[in-house]
């Protein structure tokens, strides 16, 4: 992490660069992970609108398990179940959901305040994807 991301060291209270990494110990039943999507510097305040993509079935997240994992020589495959979009910018939004309404059997729902559409999940892939909700398979 370097830039505006830059750590505060605890004793010299100067920004240092550093390496920020993370393992899993245990596979979740349900994973949810969280897309950055607004910036803080102390210059400037922004959403921020990249556009990302991420697999709709197969996550295999068994690489980033802890070496010390009960778990390591099992599977740990996900399908996304669930997107929250955020549309707008810092001083105001809207936020819609995208699920999987029947839970694997690819039919998709877009839900918007009070409407809800049929849509497919690769609707959500893009720039508005906020947080994505990943079900573990049944070994």
């Amino acid at each position: 992490m370097d830039g505006d991301n830059k750590v505060e060291c605890a004793r010299c209270k100067k920004k240092r660069t550093i390496v920020k990494s993370l393992t899993i110990f245990k596979c979740p039943e349900v994973l949810v992970l969280h897309i950055k999507r607004f910036q803080f510097t102390s210059i400037v305040r922004q959403k921020l609108s990249t556009s990302i993509h991420f697999p709709i079935s197969s996550l295999d997240i068994s690489p980033f398990l802890s070496p010390d994992s009960p778990q390591k020589s099992s599977s740990c495959i996900y399908d996304l179940v669930g997107v929250s979009n955020h549309m707008g910018g810092m001083g105001g939004g809207h936020y819609t959901a995208t699920v999987d309404s029947s839970f694997g059997n690819s039919t998709w729902n877009n839900y918007d305040d009070s409407h809800a559409s049929q849509t497919t999940p690769s609707s959500s892939l893009g720039s508005s994807a906020y947080l994505l909700f990943y079900k573990k398979r049944d070994d």
